[in-house]
């Protein structure tokens, strides 16, 4: 093959990769993407009393405004399956997350929710959209 032949085939190649990186940036860009961690579960202040306090920071990775509607949490059922045990609306939700925002969402477990809360595994946060991001909670470390 001629210098011609090559020089053609690598424009080819070339308009290719960025026709599909174009593609994948411009769909990458308008998905709902949201980074739930999983902060702590404290045992406070009467841990006997079934009072726990757990800590999830939500930060929105999308170009744009998200409304952050409900955090669930998820009980294991065996190791693929998962079950909603409880989801929570509080004063600190619905929140609108700014495009590339955080925020630490605080939630203080009484009575109430003591037994469903109990064997909690996962938390995720549900947006307006429907799309529900989970991670699975940690202990808080001891000091």
């Amino acid at each position: 093959m001629s210098v011609q032949h090559w020089s053609t085939f690598g424009i080819a190649v070339l308009g290719a990769v960025l026709g599909v990186m174009n593609t994948w940036l411009h769909w990458r860009k308008e998905c709902v993407r949201l980074r739930v961690i999983g902060k702590s579960i404290i045992n406070a202040p009467f841990p006997e009393a079934g009072n726990d306090r757990f800590k999830v920071e939500v930060v929105n990775l999308s170009a744009f405004p998200v409304v952050i509607e409900k955090m669930v949490f998820y009980r294991r059922r065996w190791w693929f399956f998962k079950k909603e045990v409880l989801s929570i609306e509080n004063e600190q939700l619905p929140k609108t997350l700014g495009a590339r925002k955080k925020f630490e969402w605080d939630y203080f477990q009484g009575m109430e929710s003591a037994d469903a809360l109990k064997n909690a595994w996962k938390v995720g946060a549900k947006t307006e959209h429907g799309i529900l991001k989970c991670t699975t909670i940690r202990p808080a470390k001891e000091s």
